[in-house]
């Protein structure tokens, strides 16, 4: 099975981390097949070691797919301060790995809450090789509203107005507060909410 390769970013942190969750969902991997690398700090992370991972072979497991997951790669943000030999190879064995890479391995790049710098050559390399890109933009706050009411519709839920005004005080325009919230009410298990029951929450 051919696995695709991945570039998430934006500043949705939350969307960002659930389409890596479905992403590893889809996988069909182990958690000891789930490579997760600090890749934020040029001094310290090594493109050819986290290749390597990429071309693991075990010959002790029947399925071979695995997922190597770079965090925050540094490569990819804007303002990094790598000296250019540092650059010109990470640019030059990641093209090779790109251009055959192991059929059996997700490679995704990470970048929570952070926009990818499209400008960069890096960058440009993986949109060459077609690395599938996710970007996850944050909801503006004028459509946060209607967002609100969309998450309480599919889950059932019921507000008077006043419940509403309070609840929307409460999550603001963060999708963590809101998911959170609705974990909340989940939990509490009425379809029906008064003020008084979401200042409980």
């Amino acid at each position: 099975m051919f696995m695709s390769n991945y570039v998430i970013s934006g500043k949705n942190q939350y969307l960002a981390e659930e389409r890596l969750k479905q992403i590893l969902a889809e996988s069909r991997c182990s958690k000891d097949n789930v490579i997760r690398l600090d890749a934020q700090d040029a001094r310290k992370f090594q493109i050819d070691a986290a290749l390597y991972e990429c071309n693991i072979v075990s010959l002790f497991e029947e399925n071979q797919e695995r997922v190597v997951l770079l965090n925050n790669p540094w490569f990819l943000k804007a303002g990094d301060k790598a000296k250019e030999e540092v650059r010109e190879h990470l640019l030059d064995v990641l093209e090779q790995y790109l251009k055959n890479p192991n059929p059996a391995c997700t490679l995704i790049f990470f970048l929570a809450g952070i926009d990818a710098d499209t400008r960069r050559k890096e960058y440009k390399l993986l949109e060459k090789y077609h690395v599938k890109k996710i970007v996850a933009q944050p909801i503006k706050p004028w459509e946060f509203p209607a967002h609100i009411t969309e998450l309480l519709k599919k889950n059932g839920f019921v507000l008077d107005k006043e419940a509403r005004m309070e609840f929307e005080e409460r999550v603001g325009t963060d999708e963590f507060q809101l998911h959170n919230a609705i974990e909340k009410m989940k939990l509490y298990g009425e379809k029906k909410y008064s003020a008084d029951i979401i200042r409980q929450l």
